[in-house]
């Protein structure tokens, strides 16, 4: 009965003309201004280079745990480079699994196939780890990869994954895909506005 009262007050006070119900003085109110304002965002995370790089080395079978980044990461090239989609999609994290499986369903490519296109988001052939970077609970690295051409040449920054704790084990996630550090932290300081749409 109080949530329906509640109802038809609010109804009425949307319905009854501004100024009413204030007998003494009437209420009056300008025509609506559209105003913006923007917002500067500052992303802050801590980095390390690798220097020298350090090449990375492929593994043979699937690691017990993986108490590194480095060996998390190394683990999931391994498994690419082998062509082992099970060992591959069992080095996310359990939710970034579900969105990875999820995206090869409805691409409807066989396994083998997804992992090429895999590959070339990902890294295949030769790579060497360019920088170790913190942000929150997360460990990225962003590392190299020169494939397998004898012609191809490595550049720095070409590909970045995100590491998380879980369980005692590093393993990779999606939590930070959507996150600008990817984009921006090459090693300088930029200040990046951010502005929402109307």
């Amino acid at each position: 009965m109080k949530s329906l009262i509640s109802l038809i007050t609010g109804i009425l006070m949307l319905w009854i003309p501004t100024g009413f119900s204030a007998p003494q003085a009437q209420i009056f109110q300008s025509a609506s201004v559209t105003r913006r304002f923007t917002a500067t965002m500052h992303y802050v995370y801590h980095s390390r280079e690798y220097r020298p790089a350090v090449s990375l080395v492929y593994v043979d079978r699937r690691p017990t745990a993986n108490t590194t980044p480095e060996a998390a990461l190394i683990s999931q090239l391994s498994a690419l480079h082998k062509g082992d989609y099970d060992w591959w999609i069992g080095t996310w994290d359990p939710r970034s699994r579900d969105k990875l499986r999820l995206k090869q369903e409805q691409s409807e490519q066989a396994r083998d196939l997804w992992l090429k296109s895999a590959r070339a988001q990902y890294g295949s052939g030769n790579c060497s780890l360019a920088t170790w970077i913190l942000r929150r609970e997360y460990v990225i690295l962003r590392y190299a990869c020169a494939g397998n051409s004898k012609n191809s040449v490595a550049r720095a920054g070409d590909h970045a994954l995100a590491f998380k704790m879980q369980d005692g084990k590093f393993v990779a996630t999606l939590d930070l895909e959507k996150d600008p550090i990817f984009k921006y932290a090459n090693g300088t300081n930029i200040e990046l506005e951010i502005k929402p749409r109307d």
